[in-house]
């Protein structure tokens, strides 16, 4: 997705970006919040999540809204959550990340599909 984006950004600036160039670390921020928030409002699950059969939900089990997602995606990112957010889970009661626990959401583990004979 940052590959894509990138090449469409280099469309229109026709050389190469400098790193640490603001308003382009800001359009992938925004590329990668939109990739997330379509995908937990559309499904709960990114590409990975299906992959994983993992589910995005709200407390009652429910898809989330659009400023969950938003939360929630800056939450893991922008707060540094992501992957500390992720080792909280060891240690928290219900075994839920930081993210999660901050947000409201909950990440659940789909049961295997039966397959047809």
């Amino acid at each position: 997705i940052l590959f894509l984006a990138t090449a469409v950004a280099m469309l229109f600036t026709q050389k190469a970006i400098a790193p640490g160039t603001v308003w382009f670390e800001l359009y992938l921020l925004a590329v990668l919040a939109s990739y997330f928030c379509y995908c937990w409002l559309r499904s709960g699950q990114t590409v990975g999540m299906f992959a994983w059969r993992l589910l995005l939900s709200d407390l009652a089990g429910k898809r989330v809204n659009l400023a969950t997602a938003l939360l929630r995606f800056f939450v893991a990112t922008l707060l540094g959550f992501g992957v500390l957010g992720l080792l909280w889970a060891l240690i928290d009661i219900d075994r839920v990340a930081l993210q999660d626990r901050l947000t409201g959401t909950r990440v659940l583990r789909l049961p295997k599909a039966i397959r047809a004979r």
